[in-house]
């Protein structure tokens, strides 16, 4: 879906992606150190998106969607072990050229 079509959908467009290597040895899970890690995405977006409606469909929709993106890049293999997690942000917490956007600064 065009950006410009799902923002005014309202649905949440991700405007920053960032790729961070986690060398060998330095990934853990239940406390025991791993030789490789698993893939993880995070996202960030505006919390007012898990107050609507439909906020479970749209939650399941990321989450299957950056799953899907993910084992497209490194194999179906990893897909059991993919971790994405979806953080809200309040907008009064947020800010767009040095003013928050939630008290009639710029809008995001």
């Amino acid at each position: 879906m065009p950006r410009l079509a799902a923002a005014s959908r309202g649905i949440p467009v991700p405007t920053d992606v960032k790729l961070i290597g986690v060398p060998a040895g330095r990934w853990a899970r239940g406390g025991t150190a791993l030789s490789t890690a698993a893939p993880s995405v995070t996202m960030d977006m505006r919390e007012e998106v898990f107050a609507r409606s439909d906020a479970s469909a749209v939650t399941a929709q990321l989450v299957a969607t950056l799953t899907d993106a993910v084992t497209s890049v490194f194999g179906d293999d990893c897909r059991d072990d993919v971790l994405v997690e979806l953080i809200g942000q309040p907008t009064s917490r947020s800010g767009l050229g040095g003013k928050v956007i939630g008290n009639g600064g710029p809008r995001a």
